[in-house]
């Protein structure tokens, strides 16, 4: 299956914008329209994490060796929980979720909201959808590392060829990039990292930014952006169409409409 990939940095994408509400809770969702909850957690871990989370999350949150790797799961789920009850009539804590046997997990019961997470360092974001299936990922730019070593073992040729043909100092935003969008679709499909990286092909363009996708299940539509500097994000959507809002988000507080964080003003 090949998909066009629809936007990457400054592509003249319209993002839908929808206003936040006078309660804090952002516009409806409809098919092919997904929300973007971003959150930095670098400040003060917020008391209430653990408190919305269910049983299970809060002992899993505590097998975690430093409290700094428990208060980021806390605070990735919390934000979840909050997330999914700005579309819904359900309190943060009433939430209950499927974990499938690919370690993807879903919401149980009759909503048809869905979601995927993803989290790096300080950084966490959640997407949410209405049913499709859905897949997001963000991954930080580390210019201090060589890529090429990872690419040859994850990636396919092709891809390492390109890779090797950039220029030094372009490799780790190109790895990026590829990474961020490989491990998307592979979330939307459900099979997450337990498929192979190279089973989701891309070829980029000459200026670093990826233009066409061949993966099975779709089809797929994606948006590949740098929110902030030193950050890759990537979603894909089983669909054909993809409009993306964004916000910056606080776990249990209602967030604020960030068009500077979406695919139509991200940054290099």
């Amino acid at each position: 299956m090949e998909v066009r990939v629809l936007s990457w940095a400054h592509a003249s994408v319209r993002s839908v914008l929808e206003p936040v509400s006078s309660t804090g809770t952002p516009g409806p969702l409809s098919a092919g329209t997904v929300h973007v909850w971003f959150l930095d957690r670098t400040g003060p871990p917020e008391p209430g994490w653990l408190e919305i989370l269910d049983d299970e999350e809060r002992e899993r949150a505590m097998r975690f060796r430093t409290p700094q790797q428990q208060d980021a799961f806390a605070a990735s789920h919390a934000l979840v929980r909050t997330a999914l009850s700005a579309y819904a009539r359900r309190a943060p804590g009433d939430w209950r979720f499927a974990i499938s046997p690919e370690g993807c997990p879903s919401v149980l019961g009759t909503s048809e909201l869905s979601f995927s997470l993803t989290h790096a360092g300080a950084r966490a974001a959640v997407a949410i959808g209405t049913g499709e299936a859905l897949g997001l990922d963000l991954e930080p730019i580390r210019p201090e590392r060589d890529p090429m070593t990872l690419a040859r073992r994850f990636f396919g040729p092709a891809e390492t060829a390109w890779l090797t043909g950039r220029l030094p100092a372009d490799r780790p935003a190109s790895f990026a990039a590829l990474w961020t969008v490989k491990e998307a679709v592979l979330k939307a499909r459900g099979c997450g990292l337990t498929e192979p990286l190279h089973s989701v092909e891309v070829d980029m363009d000459s200026s670093g930014r990826p233009v066409l996708v061949r993966a099975p299940g779709g089809p797929w539509a994606l948006r590949s952006w740098s929110p902030e500097p030193g950050w890759c994000a990537a979603l894909a959507v089983r669909g054909e169409a993809l409009t993306v809002s964004t916000f910056r988000a606080r776990p249990l507080g209602p967030p604020v409409l960030a068009p500077e964080l979406g695919p139509e003003r991200s940054v290099a």
